[in-house]
C-alpha cells in the first residue's frame, strides 16, 4: 500500500481497479471489506481515522497482529484470485477441446 500512496494511487481508485480484474463475484466482494481504510465509528458513535485507530491507540503487540492479520488477508485474497483465474483456464481449454 505504501507503493500506491508513493505512485500517488489511493487506495480506493486501487480497490476499484483490482475489482475490475476479479472474476469470481463472491471473492470479489471481499476487496473492499480487506483492502478498507475508512474510518471506525466507536462506541460513542465518534468516528476515528483508520491509522489513529488501528496504529495510535494499540499496544505494540496489538499492531503486529492487526498487521499480521491483514497480510494474511491479502494474501488470502491473492491465493482466491489465482485459483480463479487457473480455474477459468482450465475450463476454457477444457471447453475448446470439445
Amino acid at each position: 500500500m505504501c507503493l500506491l500512496i508513493y505512485l500517488g494511487i489511493s487506495i480506493e481508485d486501487s480497490k476499484e481497479e483490482i475489482q475490475k480484474l476479479w472474476i469470481n463475484e463472491v471473492t470479489k466482494n471481499k476487496i473492499p471489506r480487506t483492502l478498507s481504510t475508512d474510518y471506525i465509528q466507536n462506541i460513542e458513535g465518534t468516528k476515528i481515522s483508520h491509522i489513529a485507530y488501528y496504529f495510535d491507540a494499540l499496544p505494540i503487540r496489538g499492531i503486529v497482529v492487526y498487521l499480521r492479520q491483514k497480510k494474511y488477508d491479502v494474501l488470502t485474497l491473492e491465493k482466491d484470485f489465482l485459483n480463479d483465474l487457473i480455474f477459468k483456464n482450465l475450463t476454457t481449454q477444457l471447453n475448446s477441446q470439445h
